[in-house]
């Protein structure tokens, strides 16, 4: 006998079977509502990975705002672009250009050893990543490696290199999962401008002598700042006041002078008196 369509059934016909002809669409809905929860599901779980992508930094610091470190505290103080002697290899090397394609720049930062611990830092500690842009390590410290004292605060500055079409870009710093939206002024890659005015040095700093050079040769730190030298070559150098009123004696390779502090504001000129035509200058001026 033919199957009867839904209008023409006889309900009292004991050859159709209403169960059987009930599942069909029970069972329809079913996988339709099945189909339906995984999608919705699927939706759900690439909304959790969009979240957990490691571009989606909703609690970035901000230029100026401190990070808290295991050791101490951290601050991102400017973003500049590339310094031309940052970017110079030693002497006996070609300069150290920029990648087509990419610009450089600097990222200056204060550190606080804020326990009875010293806070060490170096290059490895820092990295930068952006949309399509996984973790990049910096390109070059122009602080060398050291430690910050306790209770004492230290600038340092780190030089990176990214493609000029990534942005915003964010630092990682090791010891912290938070990290640091960098929205200053990157530059284009190629602009060798100088050290801006109002960079203020506070805390503690640590000069570098390298390839018979002072780096950097024109410091401006706030009055109380503590500075030390430190001698990268392999020949002695020393570090001494024009006037007078203070030296290092003499530094021999990779040593550390004493701890110099400036309590007085005033312009201090400096060289080695080893080799006269190394000099510096140091601007000390009011903390206010």
């Amino acid at each position: 006998m033919p199957k009867l369509h839904k209008s023409q059934r006889s309900d009292t016909d004991p050859s159709v079977d209403d169960g059987a002809e009930a599942t069909g669409p029970s069972r329809s809905a079913t996988v339709v509502v099945g189909v339906l929860a995984v999608l919705v599901l699927a939706g759900g779980f690439w909304s959790l990975g969009l979240e957990r992508d490691d571009h989606d930094h909703g609690d970035a610091a901000v230029i100026g705002e401190t990070v808290e470190l295991p050791e101490g505290l951290l601050r991102v103080d400017a973003v500049r672009p590339e310094i031309m002697a940052a970017m110079l290899m030693p002497a006996s090397l070609m300069p150290d250009s920029v990648p087509d394609g990419y610009r450089r720049f600097v990222v200056d930062m204060s550190l606080v050893a804020a326990g009875t611990e010293e806070l060490e830092y170096d290059a490895s500690r820092f990295s930068i990543s952006g949309e399509g842009l996984d973790r990049t390590p910096t390109h070059r410290a122009v602080t060398k490696a050291g430690t910050v004292p306790p209770g004492s605060q230290a600038t340092v500055s780190m030089l990176f290199d990214a493609p000029l079409e990534v942005e915003p870009l964010y630092l990682h710093i090791e010891g912290t999962d938070r990290v640091v939206l960098l929205d200053g002024d990157l530059g284009d890659g190629h602009d060798h401008g100088e050290s801006p005015d109002d960079l203020v040095i506070s805390g503690f700093f640590e000069a570098e002598i390298e390839d018979f050079l002072f780096l950097p040769d024109d410091l401006i730190i706030e009055v109380g700042t503590d500075i030390r030298f430190h001698n990268h070559d392999a020949v002695v150098h020393d570090v001494a006041a024009r006037d007078g009123s203070w030296d290092t004696g003499d530094l021999a390779a990779d040593e550390n002078s004493e701890v110099i502090r400036f309590n007085d504001p005033g312009t201090y000129e400096y060289f080695c008196s080893i080799h006269p035509t190394m000099t510096g200058v140091i601007n000390v001026v009011s903390s206010s």
